[in-house]
């Protein structure tokens, strides 16, 4: 399945629209195609990778984003890469830039950070989700596992601790 959602990722355009970003305190971020994004997740195999589909227009999102960052500072000496994609619309302007920087600034989110330049319909199809938030889960042997909107909701927190608890388990082996 690691393969198929690698694939489903690889299947947007393989030209880049990279685009410089502001940096402060480690946090940047770039503006990447579908191909660009399954080349980062590729570059990681063999150990747990993260992926958090966001949006700054999405509060849920904005809510639960302090879970990765948490994961990161906890886990990333023991192999975890998070890696966050922000699905919000225009990600070429400057503006809509400008906010997803200073979210990812004031979350303290030093690390890869990407802002994915393809239109909704096409994100949503390959992706099979509805809305972020999303995360995406990938094992050292390529087993991953999806947690849409719906199994991260509640406010009890028990869709974050069902991630952790896999995160955790998967950097075991």
């Amino acid at each position: 399945m690691h393969l198929f959602v690698l694939m489903v990722l690889a299947l947007g355009s393989a030209e880049s629209t990279e685009s410089p970003s502001p940096t402060e305190a480690g946090v940047e971020i770039k503006v990447v195609k579908y191909a660009d994004l399954s080349k980062i997740i590729a570059q990681h195999v063999g150990k747990v990778v993260v992926v958090d589909f966001w949006s700054v227009a999405c509060t849920p999102c904005r809510q639960k984003f302090s879970h990765l960052v948490e994961m990161h500072r906890k886990h990333a000496s023991q192999g975890l890469i998070a890696l966050s994609v922000s699905l919000d619309e225009d990600p070429q302007r400057k503006e809509v830039q400008e906010a997803v920087i200073a979210f990812l600034r004031r979350q303290k989110a030093t690390f890869t950070n990407v802002l994915l330049d393809e239109p909704y319909e096409a994100w949503r199809e390959r992706l099979d989700i509805a809305s972020p938030p999303c995360v995406l889960v990938f094992g050292r042997n390529g087993r991953w596992r999806k947690f849409d909107a719906e199994a991260l909701d509640g406010d009890n927190g028990e869709g974050e601790a069902k991630l952790e608890k896999l995160v955790e388990e998967w950097l075991r082996r």
